[in-house]
């Protein structure tokens, strides 16, 4: 009569047996201590025939590695990716057209910014029609400076945007023209030739300056 199979003490790929724990029909089930520390019962044709050589951590491992190569496709993909890596483009990059209006004048990103996941979760999804702005034009891109804002809102938001005072209110041109219906440019050339605001706003467009 053959001797009774042990395989206790055997190293099985990362499986080390250390008892036998039940039968399944024919086979007998191994107890096992997997070189990572967890613990599974295996039964003895997985074992010798290469099938388990691990608790599933190879497996775990193995899917962990084929995300992280595919996440930076992912993160490329996402909508988001394009405005973030423009932003730094023009703060970093001499050769982007826009530098000289941005890395050129001293304009950064903060230092959470430089990973992509954490400007998501700061700035959240873009509303439709709008694109990433800066409050303080001359300050830096960060969670506290910057907004979704839409073209209207960021042309008001430009350096080259004037602002003038009347009657202790100050808006700028873009608003002042919206707010008379005088064109913006007629109110430009008007402050640029030297009117007054009060003139400005209040003389109609084809009447004669007082």
């Amino acid at each position: 009569m053959p001797a009774k199979l042990d395989l206790s003490g055997h190293r099985f790929g990362r499986l080390v047996v250390t008892t036998e724990a039940a039968r399944t029909g024919a086979s007998s089930k191994w107890s096992c201590v997997c070189d990572c520390g967890g613990v599974v019962d295996v039964i003895t044709p997985s074992l010798r025939n290469g099938n388990t050589s691990s608790c599933g951590c190879i497996k775990r491992e193995m899917l962990a590695a084929r995300n992280a190569d595919a996440a930076p496709h992912k993160v490329k993909k996402n909508p988001l990716y394009k405005t973030w890596s423009s932003m730094k483009a023009r703060c970093l990059n001499p050769a982007d057209v826009e530098y000289s209006n941005y890395g050129g004048r001293g304009i950064r990103f903060c230092d959470r910014w430089s990973d992509f996941l954490n400007f998501i979760e700061d700035m959240g999804e873009r509303p439709a029609g709008t694109t990433l702005d800066r409050r303080d034009v001359d300050g830096d891109y960060c969670k506290d400076n910057c907004r979704w804002a839409t073209p209207l809102e960021q042309a008001r938001n430009k350096r080259t945007n004037r602002v003038m005072t009347h009657l202790g209110e100050s808006l700028c041109i873009s608003e002042w023209a919206e707010r008379t219906g005088i064109n913006k440019t007629t109110l430009l050339d008007r402050v640029n030739a030297g009117w007054s605001p009060q003139e400005a706003l209040m003389v109609t467009p084809g009447a004669k300056r007082a």
